[in-house]
């Protein structure tokens, strides 16, 4: 078993956890953390937590003049699928693209 901490902002809480569904857990606790860290991250309960994310992309792509959209596949733990004005484009390649436009 690895040492790794876990930091109490890595923990869901009970709300969180009953919304998740599709995509791979930890793919989604680091969209949170990348939404977090970007300001686009507002946890809404009734929303729940794979709404959320999907509400935190779409921010991100109001902040900058695009269409950002997360699709979740419901049935299995697949990775999320990411589009850019409804073009797909993988998750690293959004990422750096973000983080481009928010550092200048």
């Amino acid at each position: 078993m690895s040492d790794e901490k876990i930091l109490k902002d890595e923990l869901m809480d009970d709300v969180e956890l009953d919304g998740v569904a599709g995509g791979t857990l930890k793919e989604a606790l680091e969209d949170r953390e990348y939404l977090k860290k970007l300001g686009a991250y507002d946890f809404d309960s009734k929303d729940g937590f794979t709404k959320t994310l999907q509400n935190g992309f779409a921010k991100l792509g109001d902040n900058y003049g695009m269409k950002i959209t997360v699709d979740v596949d419901l049935n299995k733990n697949n990775a999320n699928k990411y589009f850019v004005n409804g073009k797909e484009m993988s998750r690293d390649k959004l990422f750096k693209m973000i983080d481009t436009l928010s550092s200048k």
